[in-house]
């Protein structure tokens, strides 16, 4: 991440949006539930779109919905992401990925 961040600085633009997405993660890894974790995913799915990378934008989606379902009161945020997560993969070309997602929601609907 150190070297992610050091790229960002000397300003590699194409490498910001996956440094939000590692801080992330990171937040979710030490067990953070804050706005500051939500924020940096929202960051990294503004810049990935913003910048044209369609497959992150899709993974920031995608793991920012599973830390939304996390916590209560946010199924909203949850669908939200996971929808955009799916359009994204679909529209990027990973169909296996788009099929498992469709499949899991039908899963949970039956639940």
């Amino acid at each position: 991440m150190k070297m992610i961040q050091t790229w960002v600085k000397k300003g590699n633009v194409n490498l910001e949006h996956s440094l939000y997405l590692l801080e992330a993660e990171r937040g979710v890894m030490e067990g953070q539930k804050t706005k500051k974790v939500a924020d940096f995913y929202k960051c990294a799915i503004s810049l990935s779109e913003k910048r044209g990378f369609l497959q992150d934008q899709a993974l920031a989606n995608e793991f920012a919905s599973a830390f939304f379902n996390t916590l209560d009161g946010y199924a909203n945020s949850t669908k939200s992401h996971i929808d955009e997560a799916i359009k994204c993969y679909s529209a990027w070309g990973a169909i296996a990925k788009v099929e498992k997602f469709n499949k899991e929601l039908v899963n949970d609907r039956r639940e």
